[in-house]
Order: structure tokens, then sequence, then C-alpha cells
């Protein structure tokens, strides 16, 4: 199943920075079966790798 064949539930946003660091902290400790999806690209067909799950929230919390 594609990414947006899964993408069919809720989507509540972070509000505080705190929650954003937990949720970050949460993700890196179960970094298996993620879709990663830049909005500016095609939505994926497959999950990530967790290697390339990892790497990618340490870019996006580096360059924010």
């Amino acid at each position: 199943m594609d990414y947006i064949e899964q993408l069919k539930g809720r989507f509540i946003s972070i509000m505080q920075w705190d929650d954003c660091h937990a949720l970050f902290d949460k993700l890196n400790r179960n970094p298996s079966d993620w879709y990663l999806y830049d909005t500016l690209k095609v939505a994926p067909k497959v999950v990530t790798n967790a290697n390339q799950f990892i790497n990618t929230l340490s870019d996006i919390k580096k360059s924010h």
C-alpha cells in the first residue's frame, strides 16, 4: 500500500516546540515503516528504510 492509500486518517498539528522535540524523539526510537513525503515531489510508493528515516529527521532538526 502506498502513502496516499495509507493517508486516510486525521492529522493534528504540533502546537509547541516541546511537542515537536518529543515527537522526533519518539520517531527516532521507532524508525521503521514510515513514509517520508516531500510535498513538493510525488508521493512515495514505499516506506523508507530506518537509517534514511533517522538521517532525514536529523537533517530537519538541524535546519530548523
